[in-house]
């Protein structure tokens, strides 16, 4: 039934979507022509305002905007949390709410609240903007950034994007340069659009959350529950798409855990403590969980286990950005496109040995991607088989990252 309702959510946003371009051919006159940006911009504004996990990927961006215009103040469009991370790491000077959530209206909502913080923003100027986003825009900044006035502005070709030519809505004219990429994974996405923009190629660790001071402090909160080698488990997701039983992960990272001698601990996130806990009972006394932490808190973690075991979600992300070997489960079918928001060939675990495993078909109805707001196609994944790859699989340890 959930699906079912999916499909009928797919529909009434392909009509708002038709609604909106029409509107906006109307009403915008956007009159942007290709040239160069400044050489030394004053004002930076980046538009970023996805989920956690896309903020870790595109920290490689903001380091190199840093670097380069060391001067120039940056503004980042951001939900609260992922512009946290940014402001933390003082690769932002201020963040520029956009609220997220789900809509009723999946497109004219949040068009709705892209126009009201382009009117926040009446008078301001900015010599670059930068919209680094290669898939959809769901939550409509590029509206925002056609509605205000800068010299220079920068987003992907909507044309290499199936799933962003099929959300855009924008008029010809609204940017100067498109960047082109038709790479499979987002980071190669980024890596396009800093070239082309003349920053450079990312640095291997750029994606690190972690300090070294996080790091020892890490280490000494788990050897308060004695030693490891530890086996970091985070099998929670916002989607509830992505989440795997937890009877299920029990029993597979017991088992798992067992047979390499490492020793389980739990990371959880905001509304996910009870189940967390739940999960600890199942692995045995003494089992630690760790909740409410910070997202640097949770990467200085992350870094001292041997391997990670969780969910297709930014726990992922963070354990990759540490360097730490990942098993990830997807419920992205075997199959379905590449250019899917829940694809492993765009959002899996980069840079670091990884294992994902995905199930062999879809779930009726699902037919390009699990399309429910449970639990769904990835109930297709046999423990049996799980178990049987995780213990065929053998990553090495994790090298020592600056």
């Amino acid at each position: 039934m959930a699906a079912l309702f999916a499909h009928l959510r797919r529909s009434q946003a392909a009509f708002e979507r038709a609604f909106l371009r029409a509107l906006l051919a109307l009403v915008l006159r956007p009159s942007a022509a290709p040239g160069i940006p400044r050489r030394k911009p004053e004002h930076i504004l980046v538009l970023r305002p996805d989920e956690i996990g896309d903020m870790v990927l595109a920290l490689p961006l903001l380091r190199a905007l840093r670097r380069r215009h060391p001067r120039a103040r940056l503004s980042l469009l951001a939900q609260a949390v992922p512009g946290g991370l940014a402001l933390e790491l003082g690769l932002a000077d201020e963040i520029i709410p956009l609220a997220g959530g789900r809509t009723f209206l999946p497109v004219l909502q949040p068009a709705w609240r892209a126009w009201r913080a382009a009117r926040g923003l009446r008078g301001r100027s900015f010599d670059l903007v930068l919209h680094p986003r290669w898939g959809a825009d769901f939550r409509q900044a590029g509206l925002l950034a056609a509605l205000i006035p800068a010299a220079y502005k920068a987003a992907f070709f909507p044309g290499d994007s199936p799933e962003q030519l099929e959300w855009n809505c924008l008029p010809e004219g609204v940017w100067n340069a498109r960047v082109h990429s038709g790479a499979a994974h987002e980071i190669a996405h980024l890596m396009a659009f800093m070239e082309a923009l003349g920053l450079g190629r990312p640095r291997g660790w750029e994606r690190r959350l972690s300090s070294p001071a996080l790091r020892r402090g890490a280490a000494l909160s788990l050897a308060g529950y004695g030693k490891g080698p530890w086996l970091a488990v985070a099998p929670f997701a916002r989607s509830r798409r992505r989440v795997w039983p937890l009877e299920h992960w029990a029993a597979l990272v017991g088992a798992w855990a067992g047979r390499r001698g490492l020793r389980p601990f739990v990371l959880a996130g905001p509304g996910e403590e009870r189940d967390a806990e739940d999960l600890a009972r199942h692995l045995g006394e003494g089992t630690p969980v760790f909740a409410g932490l910070g997202l640097r808190e949770v990467g200085a973690l992350l870094s001292q286990a041997r391997l990670f075991a969780g969910a297709d979600s930014s726990g992922a992300q963070i354990a990759a950005a540490e360097g730490i070997p990942c098993l990830v489960l997807s419920c992205h079918p075997v199959g379905a496109p590449a250019w899917h928001a829940n694809a492993p060939e765009r959002f899996g675990p980069w840079g670091v040995e990884s294992l994902v495993l995905r199930p062999a078909a879809h779930a009726w109805p699902c037919s390009r991607g699990c399309e429910a707001f449970t639990a769904h196609c990835i109930l297709r994944l046999e423990p049996r088989q799980v178990l049987a790859a995780a213990l065929a699989w053998n990553p090495r340890p994790p090298q020592p990252r600056p």
